[in-house]
């Protein structure tokens, strides 16, 4: 079993150590996010609470799950060593400067992870190396390695379509339970989708081909495909994700 520091215990975090600590992994995690930290060594009383300096000295591997804006600072004079593998979920952040701000550690991982790892089923992002994210986080979860720095930048960017997808599902249901109510509306919306994606599950292209079995000829569906082209909803998409890429 592995000793694992996490400097940042916000939810992230706490899908993670959920999902390592029944596996009898030895998990410290900082202050630093009291609440989420707490409610952990409530969870699980063999995790300690304790500060960050205390989490490097005691780890092997250190997860750095800081919001962005204070990293620099919150890392400074921290005791890391140069055996120490770093992994870190920042988004923005380059490996470049974490290697020098977690100097003299030398081997850092850029890892995306989604808090449904908790449960399992997360696709986990993952540059340069997989290992150990792999052993640590599958088979629950996929790792999915990726080539450069630019790759995972653009994975960060399309985690974004969940929020989009959300957000027109949430109108939509919106809309509907007006007419039916809002429970009924939630349950026919929330099951109609999760169902039809189901199908396609284990099938490339599976979202071209789920548009393509309801989008037929004289349906609503090719009808309300043709709305959204019309009004260039794929170049829009397409200019916000380039965006956020950078």
């Amino acid at each position: 079993m592995a000793r694992l520091g996490f400097i940042g215990t916000g939810h992230m975090a706490g899908a993670m150590v959920r999902h390592l600590a029944p596996r009898g992994h030895e998990i410290t995690v900082t202050h630093r996010g009291a609440e989420v930290a707490q409610a952990l060594v409530t969870e699980f009383p063999s995790i300690t609470k304790t500060s960050a300096a205390e989490v490097v000295a005691g780890s092997d591997i250190v997860f750095l799950c800081l919001r962005p804006e204070v990293a620099a600072e919150a890392l400074q004079d921290l005791p890391f060593r140069e055996d120490q593998r770093i992994i870190s979920v920042m988004a923005g952040i380059s490996r470049q400067s974490l290697a020098e701000w977690c100097a003299p550690a030398a081997q850092v991982t850029l890892m995306l992870p989604m808090e449904l790892i908790q449960r399992g089923g997360c696709p986990i992002v993952v540059w340069p190396e997989a290992e150990p994210v792999r052993s640590l986080f599958e088979p629950e979860n996929g790792v999915i390695a990726v080539e450069n720095e630019a790759d995972l930048s653009a994975c960060f960017a399309a985690t974004t379509l969940v929020s989009a997808v959300a957000e027109v599902l949430d109108v939509g249901s919106g809309w509907l339970g007006e007419r039916i109510g809002p429970d009924a509306a939630q349950e026919f919306v929330g099951r109609l989708v999760t169902g039809m994606l189901d199908i396609h599950a284990d099938r490339s292209s599976r979202f071209a081909l789920l548009r393509d079995s309801l989008a037929t000829p004289g349906t609503l569906n090719i009808s309300m495909v043709q709305r959204l082209r019309g009004i260039g909803l794929a170049d829009h998409l397409r200019t916000e994700l380039d965006e956020l890429e950078r």
